[in-house]
């Protein structure tokens, strides 16, 4: 029963390894599209790496009858050290207000592993150089062990440590552009928080549940399997939470572009004077706006211009990105209709192009500073007030 127990783990090991480095995969071609993903490439290449260590070790349980290298294990944890950083690295880039890579400041998120590593290698080699020594032949074993609950440790409390900045930082973020963007990006946002939410809170948990049952039972192999198998799991969301990342989409809605970015753009002055009319005249004239399921690729399409371009005249030449441009012009199409018409706050939210009244209200109050029903309550107390002055100047 105990070997069909470890080769099932070596199957589960190796399913979770391969799918792991598919998602690395996946996101590495994204690197060309956005920088961003650089982080989130790193920390499932080392997750990988973490998975192909729990299949060495599987098959070397079942083939081998001697204990595993506890030095393989502590470089494995030691690895494991730089995950929550490179995470929060990823979390930090597409939640910011500007275009945010990793500079030499970041390194201090790396120094934790950096010095363990290194107080591992002059330890081990200091352990090993006086092992022959009667006293401390037994003392090997001891220490590895002591240095492996203590790197455990130190690994869960990183853990909850980045898990609650990550979590504060989507919220946050979350609360940001909720409803002031497409509904593309709001429910994207949603889901990607939630979905990274119940990751984050999945995984401390099982940390915390793994480590009373160890405390209550021992080391029980029915609770290594578990847990292991719960592990599994996770890692398999985390992949599927990888591969759905939209980072360029993130970031492009939430970041202010300045000129800077332009500066390499073979677009001239005179291209990018025709480049914002084709899109004045999509928008104000064609009310392109309205469209629901507008974005910066079906606008790209309607005027004939490369997505970059387009983007580009946006900001330099129009004063406002994409989401900002055309959510003022619904707004302003919104204000004619509350007040000339008496259709219903959400008929007028949908006849400008937005798709729930949320997005509508968060929309426009950011615009005018008001919600929707009180600008139609102030246009006709302002239209009764000039009727009682016309009418006083008549008598």
């Amino acid at each position: 029963m105990v070997a069909e127990v470890k080769i099932l783990v070596c199957a589960v090991s190796s399913f979770t390894a391969g799918l792991t480095f598919l998602a690395t995969y996946a996101i590495k071609s994204r690197i060309s599209q956005s920088k961003l993903y650089a982080p989130l490439f790193l920390f499932f290449f080392v997750l990988g790496n973490i998975q192909v260590y729990f299949l060495i070790r599987g098959i070397a349980s079942v083939y081998f009858e001697h204990p595993f290298s506890p030095i393989l294990t502590l470089l494995k944890q030691v690895i494991e050290l730089n995950m929550a950083p490179l995470f929060w690295l990823y979390i930090r880039g597409i939640t910011s207000q500007k275009p945010t890579m990793i500079d030499r400041r970041d390194l201090k998120h790396f120094t934790i592993p950096l010095l363990l590593a290194l107080f591992l290698t002059f330890s081990s080699l200091l352990v090993d150089l006086f092992a022959y020594m009667r006293p401390l032949i037994d003392v090997k074993g001891v220490f590895s062990a002591r240095l492996n609950e203590v790197l455990n440790g130190v690994i869960f409390i990183q853990l909850l440590i980045y898990g609650v900045l990550v979590i504060r930082r989507m919220k946050r973020s979350h609360h940001q552009i909720d409803g002031a963007l497409f509904d593309e990006v709001n429910n994207y946002m949603f889901v990607n928080f939630k979905w990274l939410c119940w990751l984050i809170l999945s995984t401390i948990g099982l940390e915390l549940v793994f480590h009373a049952c160890k405390y209550q039972f021992g080391d029980a192999p029915v609770i290594d399997f578990v847990n292991f198998i719960l592990r599994a799991s996770i890692i398999w969301s985390f992949c599927a939470w990888g591969v759905y990342q939209k980072a360029e989409l993130l970031n492009d809605s939430s970041s202010n572009l300045s000129e800077d970015k332009y500066k390499k753009s073979g677009l001239s002055e005179k291209r990018l004077l025709e480049v914002s009319e084709k899109i004045k005249a999509a928008f104000e004239e064609d009310s392109f706006y309205r469209q629901p399921d507008i974005s910066l690729a079906s606008l790209s399409a309607r005027v004939g211009v490369l997505p970059n371009y387009v983007s580009q005249a946006l900001n330099l030449k129009l004063g406002e990105p994409f989401f900002d441009y055309v959510n003022r012009l619904r707004v302003n199409d919104a204000l004619l209709r509350l007040e000339h018409t008496n259709d219903t706050v959400l008929k007028i939210s949908i006849d400008v192009g937005f798709n729930s009244r949320s997005s509508f209200y968060s929309a426009f109050k950011k615009v005018t500073g008001v919600t929707p029903s009180l600008y139609r309550d102030r246009m006709s107390q302002s239209r009764i007030d000039a009727v009682s002055q016309t009418n006083l100047l008549i008598k």
